[in-house]
């Protein structure tokens, strides 16, 4: 959408629906709640970041059957009253509040629509080096890229893209301009066309 949502107003909008300072600095994931996606390997690195971090959390935005197994996780973990389940949310306003967007897929990923979304979205992008993730995110490029279930390398890089401003800026602006020149409906049906008349 033009204009994006303004990002200010929907970080004040997620720490009033998770009860939140409105300082906190938020990581997330959106995406159906399967096995596969990797929101174990989210929650560990979460965890592994948090003692240091005591204005970071976590939110995950999504529905789907491993939904009880992961709420169970999280209520075991020492830091449970800083992870937020969402259920199902607008992704423009959730992408634009959030400093950094993960997809942390372990297996069956094609080429996921929600991390197209966050680049659109001008917030930075993780991902894992899973099925077509790595055609859209770039490691240090377009994004960061880590190996599947692998959550400490996660974490490490979670926190290069909140700390160093730098990579962050580098990334975000290169995810954008990829994502008009690459994803958009036009050149989905430039695309579509040419194929159709090289036939």
């Amino acid at each position: 959408p033009r204009p994006l949502p303004d990002r200010e107003a929907s970080r004040e909008q997620l720490a009033q629906i998770t009860g939140a300072p409105n300082d906190t600095l938020w990581i997330g994931q959106v995406s159906v709640l399967r096995s596969w996606k990797g929101h174990l390997d989210l929650i560990k690195a979460f965890e592994i970041l948090a003692p240091n971090h005591s204005n970071l959390r976590l939110a995950l935005a999504g529905e789907g059957p491993y939904r009880e197994v992961l709420e169970k996780r999280a209520t075991e973990s020492t830091h449970a009253s800083r992870i937020h389940f969402l259920g199902h949310q607008n992704p423009w306003w959730f992408f634009r509040a959030l400093n950094a967007a993960i997809l942390a897929s372990t297996k069956n990923e094609g080429v996921p629509q929600s991390l197209m979304q966050a680049m659109f979205a001008e917030t930075p992008v993780i991902g894992t080096d899973v099925g077509g993730i790595p055609e859209i995110v770039s490691h240090r490029n377009t994004g960061l890229i880590v190996p599947p279930e692998s959550p400490g390398l996660l974490a490490k890089n979670i926190e290069i893209m909140l700390s160093d401003k730098i990579t962050q800026r580098m990334c975000v602006e290169n995810a954008t301009s990829r994502a008009r020149d690459c994803f958009t409906l036009e050149r989905m049906g430039k695309r579509v066309e040419a194929i159709m008349s090289a036939r």
